[in-house]
């Protein structure tokens, strides 16, 4: 009878052994797919690039630029081209963003001015003023840090 109580316990020793070491692994692993999963949380709360202020685009001529500021003026040439005053009324705004694209301008419709927009792509100078040329869609929003 002995032998079969100590078998017994040792049985439920093991057993209460890989119960204790299988959930503390679960715990373990768990914490960290919170602290994981906290970490990307908190990186998405905060993740917006800062901006270049519209006064130092032209210091950027060549690089690519992301700004944000006030559309002051809408100006149509046609289906493939439209131009935005950006940061002041033409002739006195700070920077021009060259829309280029018939579907880009198509998708475009949905700014007018005062609209507070984001806006990227490589510099230029455009009249005399520095300017920012768009031709894909996605050069209209936020820029975000992963």
């Amino acid at each position: 009878m002995r032998n079969k109580s100590a078998s017994s316990s040792q049985y439920l020793t093991t057993f209460s052994g890989i119960i204790f070491f299988f959930f503390l692994g679960h715990s373990a692993l768990a914490q960290k797919m919170s602290d994981i999963e906290l970490l990307l949380g908190h990186k998405m709360l905060n993740q917006e690039e800062p901006a270049l202020p519209t006064d130092s685009v032209k210091a950027h001529i060549g690089g690519d630029v992301y700004i944000y500021d006030t559309i002051k003026g809408v100006k149509t040439v046609n289906d493939y081209l439209r131009v935005l005053y950006v940061g002041g009324v033409y002739p006195n705004h700070k920077i021009s963003v060259i829309v280029k694209g018939k579907k880009v301008n198509k998708e475009l419709g949905i700014f007018q001015d005062g609209d507070v927009s984001h806006f990227s792509g490589v510099a230029i100078m455009y009249e005399g003023k520095p300017a920012i040329v768009i031709t894909q869609f996605v050069q209209l929003g936020t820029r975000i840090q992963i």
